[in-house]
């Protein structure tokens, strides 16, 4: 016999179609009046979009209720967890849904508990990867809304869904949507009418006899009198044939169901992200670009600089660092940022010019805590035997694995020191190029916590430095001092429009046509970038080409300008394209208007001595709305197959089977930072930073889109007599169109390299090697001023630690990763006992590992979770085998 489970819940989007506050003044109703129902029916179950941050909206209001939801939590009537946030996979990286689940799990445990259910119902497609997280926190299930189903192919809506290193759970497709059973009639005739149009729409595709009833959708409150209805539903139908469940127990019911009559599941491996362009929503990897590019940014920020700082600082110096607090508030600030509806740019413009401000608060908190770090630094720096008048540069490599590079620094030379020239020397005493890229006259600002904040007049000097092979996890001090040195004079002039180095050579013509070699194997790509736009008669969610529109080659419509440039110990050269594109398109007329403005495309490619890749950064001036503007490669390569990084791995994607797929639009994929195509030994990957959408275009060129300028968030509508009707305020998004000037960065790799070794590449790029700026005489800069209101007693305060804390070394190394796989994180445990390391392999076969830890470590298996998953580890180094596409994570624990 058939069984029904009524699944009462909402889906809720904390900002989307109105921003977040009105927003929470609803969840606010919905929890009070789910509360009365409780009180009313206290065996209602209702579940809570498998989300904890409403948890925290909704007592910002009413605090005074903490012990009521908890008490609800704790009986299983109110089902929250495991996720914070309902984020978007695709536009956020692993480690971002790692932290997210760890969030949202301790949230709901510390209310009372978490629903172990991989419920993401609305999410625009799903990586790969998901399984072999859900499984890392003990969650063996997905139940999920888009991304399964293939055109024409009548799949069942239970499978067995797995990740590519073999993790499995049990999936089941909500193919009527989360709102197949919205809202019961009250009437018992019309009720069981409804009933019947339910039941008859999953007939063919449930593999066992019980169905999956969501009742509810976005935002909607709970359906007060459902369980009388579904009791006089039963009356009519059969004893207990429909009742309130929730989503675990509708999938356990399916699992012992399955395994009682020997049913075997169909098997899905990989990315969920098949069908319509109108399911998938394509248009969302490219909508508010700015916003994506600022999420990667802070994201490799944490995960690549800032965690990794702080721990190795307490590793190497044997000192308490690492705020958890802190952290734990960094991480949910940016998680904020992160519900699907946000990051994909398709929401009104107050709701994301609240994510603009987040952001610029998480930058805000990143450069105190990074300023932060380095102080701590500093105050544990072994100072013995230096020249008190010199000065210290200190160079930081957080990641795992040496590395060597161009290091820009920041430092402040008093001017009553009259500095004229200045000299580096590395820990042994050994001299270090540079060259001064700018200088300028200002004061350098310092604040101390029992001082006034001091301002020394200085010559700030912004130097670049030739930093060879920077220590693994590590850092490297150096001394600048005066006299018998370089003159202090801005290495800045013209040059040729040919950069070279060891490994590369880039030209580009007086048209701003380009050429690269790769020196390794000889391979050379002519003609490789060019930039095209064409209109867009889309919106947030998918673009749209002009009907009978045509892509414009900047190059041919374009006036140019090309300079070549020495920037400090960089080379590079200016490509400037003036161009005029239509001002809009007109919606009513269905055609772009005849008026055009004037744009600008400002292109620098930079290429330093130690670098494999050109490194690309675009400047837009954008005057125009609804077109995409792309930077096209053309590889030379005639393979079908492209592969792209994603969170944990890489997905190999062929270029006809996306276009097979009835209803979409074009190719258009998601990246995670890497696109790269082979054929035979000649390879072209591009790398970027938060460009997160790119198509595989029919003759083998790559177009990776720098911006999409679209006012409306859904589509665009017309009345019964085909005119055209204006969206509603909260579908209009003018703000969308991006007028106004951005930046966008990528960067031009050749030459033959594996997944690992890209990936590497591109944490190096995304989280460059950077520099902190001290005295030997830890109080000339720090001070501060004396009291104000004492004119006779002008003692400077300090609190310096006891000399036998000052024992950092001028260079050491940390953790140090060699072999195929890629770090991802290097944290404090969330307990508090000892360090997190994560690593995973990005390829589909095994890999040998090994890690070097500092003395005195050991290393112990855990989930992603962080619960133990074996035997502590012996030797160091560690010799890992990583399965293929396995996600591995280590406690580190001090030994004794």
């Amino acid at each position: 016999m058939k069984q029904f489970h009524v699944i009462s819940h909402t889906h809720w989007d904390r900002e989307w179609y109105q921003p977040f506050e009105v927003f929470r003044h609803r969840l606010v109703d919905l929890i009070d009046h789910l509360l009365e129902i409780y009180r009313e029916y206290p065996e209602y179950v209702f579940e809570l979009d498998a989300q904890t941050v409403c948890l925290e909206d909704y007592l910002e209001v009413r605090p005074y209720r903490r012990a009521e939801l908890e008490r609800y939590i704790r009986s299983g009537n109110l089902k929250v967890g495991p996720w914070y946030v309902q984020n978007d996979f695709f536009l956020t990286g692993g480690e971002a849904t790692v932290r997210n689940l760890l969030a949202g799990t301790a949230l709901a445990e510390e209310f009372g508990a978490c629903a172990r259910c991989g419920y993401t119902p609305d999410q625009f497609g799903l990586i790969g990867q998901l399984p072999q997280v859900f499984r890392g926190f003990g969650i063996d299930n997905c139940v999920f809304g888009r991304g399964y189903r293939r055109e024409g192919e009548a799949q069942p809506n239970e499978f067995e869904w797995c990740s590519p290193d073999g993790s499995a759970v049990l999936a089941s497709f909500m193919s009527r949507w989360y709102n197949n059973a919205q809202r019961f009639p009250a009437d018992p005739e019309l009720a069981l009418l409804f009933f019947r149009e339910v039941e008859a729409a999953q007939e063919s595709e449930a593999v066992t006899p019980h169905r999956l009833l969501m009742n509810g959708v976005d935002h909607l409150e709970a359906q007060e009198n459902l369980l009388p209805v579904l009791e006089e539903l039963n009356r009519r139908i059969a004893p207990d044939v429909i009742r309130q469940s929730t989503l675990c127990g509708y999938l356990e019911a399916v699992r012992t169901f399955a395994a009682e009559h020997g049913i075997a599941l169909h098997r899905e491996t990989g990315e969920l992200r098949y069908g319509a362009s109108g399911n998938v929503l394509q248009g969302t990897l490219s909508a508010r670009l700015p916003l994506k590019r600022q999420n990667a940014h802070f994201e490799a920020l944490i995960e690549l600089r800032l965690e990794p700082l702080y721990i190795l600082l307490e590793q190497l110096g044997g000192d308490a660092l690492y705020d958890r607090d802190y952290f734990r508030y960094l991480w949910k600030s940016l998680l904020r940022n992160h519900p699907h509806d946000s990051i994909c740019g398709c929401s009104t413009d107050r709701v994301h010019q609240d994510n603009a401000n987040r952001f610029a608060r998480i930058g805000d908190l990143v450069k105190d805590l990074t300023d932060r770090g380095v102080r701590q630094f500093w105050a544990r720096l072994d100072r013995k035997g230096l020249n008190p008048a010199e000065y210290l540069l200190a160079l930081f490599n957080p990641l795992p694995h040496s590395r060597s590079e161009v290091v820009t620094a920041e430092v402040f030379l008093p001017l009553d020191e009259n500095p004229a020239s200045i000299r580096l020397t590395g820990p042994a005493g050994e001299p270090v190029r540079f060259a001064v890229r700018s200088m300028e006259r200002r004061f350098q600002t310092n604040y101390s916590a029992i001082n006034l904040p001091g301002q020394i007049p200085a010559l700030r000097v912004e130097l670049e430095i030739a930093a060879e092979a920077l220590p693994p996890c590590g850092f490297r001090v150096l001394r600048l001092g005066y006299g018998e040195g370089a003159p202090l004079e801005v290495a800045d002039a013209a040059a040729g429009t040919v950069l070279e180095n060891a490994f590369v050579r880039f030209t580009v013509d007086a048209s701003g046509r380009t050429e690269l070699l790769d020196k390794d194997s000889g391979e050379i790509f002519p003609d490789l970038v060019s930039f095209t736009d064409e209109g867009d008669a889309g919106h947030s969610y998918n673009f749209l080409p002009v009907e009978g529109g045509s892509i414009r080659e900047l190059g041919a419509i374009s006036r140019i300008h090309v300079v070549g440039f020495r920037r400090g110990l960089r080379q590079g050269v200016r490509v400037d394209y003036e161009f005029e594109l239509p001002r809009d398109y007109d919606f009513e007329l269905c055609r772009p208007t005849a008026e055009t403005v004037p744009n600008r495309l400002a292109v620098e490619y930079i290429l330093d001595e130690f670098s494999r890749h050109v490194a690309v950064e675009t400047r837009i001036e954008n005057r125009s709305g609804s077109h995409r503007l792309r930077a096209v490669f053309r590889p030379g390569i005639v393979s079908p197959v492209t592969l792209a990084s994603v969170p944990f791995g890489f997905e190999q994607r062929t270029r006809d089977e996306l276009l097979r797929q009835e209803g979409r639009h074009n190719a258009d994929q998601p990246d995670s930072g890497v696109i790269t195509i082979r054929e035979g030994k000649r390879q072209f990957s591009c790398l970027n930073e938060g460009l997160h959408e790119y198509e595989h275009l029919a003759d083998g060129r790559i177009a990776l889109t720098l911006l999409r300028s679209t006012g409306n968030v859904n589509a665009v509508r017309y009345d019964e007599a085909g005119r055209w009707v204006r969206s509603g305020a909260e579908w209009c998004a003018p703000e969308g169109k991006l007028i106004g000037d951005h930046v966008f960065r990528f960067a031009l790799r050749p030459g033959e390299a594996a997944p690992a070794e890209l990936e590497r590449e591109l944490q190096a790029y995304l989280a460059p090697a950077f520099a902190a700026f001290d005295s030997v005489d830890p109080h000339k800069l720090t001070g501060g001023r004396p009291c104000d209101q004492c004119s006779a007693v002008r003692e400077l305060f300090f609190r310096d630690l006891p000399p036998e804390k000052q024992r950092l070394p001028l260079q050491a190394a940390g953790i140090e990763l060699n072999g195929d796989a890629v770090f991802s994180a290097l944290k404090k445990a969330e307990d508090g006992n000892g360090d997190i390391l994560r690593i995973y392999n990005p390829e589909r076969r095994e890999s040998e590992v090994s890690v070097q830890l500092p003395a005195g470590l050991r290393a112990c298996p855990v989930r992603l979770d962080e619960t133990s998953d074996g035997e502590p580890l012996c030797g160091n180094p560690l010799r890992l085998t990583l399965p293929a596409a396995a996600i591995r994570t280590l406690r580190l624990v001090r030994e004794g």
